[in-house]
């Protein structure tokens, strides 16, 4: 059973590249995403020493990682909001 799932899971991803690459306002979004993580991971953003003040609230590494989660997902939801919508039957 197993191999059957992998099968559907490459299958799966290979139609959703395809679509990413179909669509320019998907395709801006996802470069958009790699890049900005990219420049976090690049920049030091999993540093657990780096623990910025901010409004007098320690920001550590798990409050930057759950903003740029709900930052990505948010910007996900937009971009290919409908067809999450579509694909779900809302």
């Amino acid at each position: 059973v197993a191999h059957f799932q992998a099968n559907y899971l490459t299958l799966g991803s290979f139609v959703f590249c395809i679509m990413i690459y179909q669509h320019t306002s998907w395709l801006l979004a996802v470069l958009l995403l790699l890049g900005v993580w990219a420049y976090y991971i690049s920049r030091g953003g999993l540093d657990t020493e780096w623990k910025p003040l901010i409004l007098g609230v320690e920001v550590t590494v798990s409050h930057r990682l759950a903003l740029m989660y709900a930052s990505s997902m948010a910007l996900i939801f937009l971009v290919f909001g409908q067809s999450l919508l579509v694909l779900l039957g809302i």
